[in-house]
């Protein structure tokens, strides 16, 4: 819309009732696969909007808002991927699933580009059975699959859905904090193998 006003072709083609028509989001329902803390945060921006929440995560079963991933498929309008890729991660959303989410629903990927199957995607998007798709990371990237490109009801962005000064310099304050604790003989804040120290 902001390259269309810019073209100055708006003054010449008038008012367009229907052209530029949305999504409303108040009322659908938001289906987070992923529910640490990056998909509570999506969770608590998609309640301002007026989207119920349904989430899927192993650790979250006890949460009211918990579905199994049969159930959430079906149930959401949009789809919004916050996993980590591990081996019961890989392909989580595949051909089978796709198949089993809400026809006309939208999915949305800014988790690590693998736990997609790319192909599937794109068949899906072709089909139609999903309506559209908004990717912030792919499956080889920064190699993305020449179909998606081609593609006008998919968004991509090159794998920055967390870049903002703000939260680079809280990687790295983090980071130091880690190294100076370690340098300390105590145990790192944030570990991610639980390393023994010696």
């Amino acid at each position: 819309l902001d390259r269309y006003v810019r073209t100055g072709d708006w003054e010449t083609d008038g008012f367009q009732p229907g052209r530029w028509d949305g999504v409303l989001l108040s009322g659908k329902t938001l289906g987070i696969i992923g529910y640490g803390r990056i998909g509570r945060g999506v969770a608590r921006r998609a309640r301002a909007f007026g989207m119920n929440v349904v989430v899927f995560d192993p650790m979250a079963t006890s949460d009211p808002e918990y579905r199994p991933l049969e159930e959430l498929l079906p149930q959401s309008d949009v789809v919004s991927m916050h996993v980590p890729l591990v081996d019961s991660t890989l392909h989580l959303m595949n051909a089978e699933r796709f198949a089993t989410m809400k026809p006309g629903a939208l999915f949305l990927n800014m988790a690590r580009g693998k736990v997609v199957d790319e192909s599937a995607l794109v068949a899906a998007l072709q089909s139609g059975h999903v309506a559209g798709a908004g990717l912030d990371v792919f499956e080889l990237e920064p190699k993305v699959h020449s179909d998606l490109l081609a593609m006008d009801q998919v968004l991509l962005s090159p794998h920055v859905g967390g870049g903002t000064n703000e939260s680079k310099l809280a990687a790295r304050m983090l980071c130091a904090e880690n190294i100076a604790v370690v340098l300390d003989g105590k145990s790192p804040l944030t570990p991610v193998n639980s390393p023994k120290l010696t």
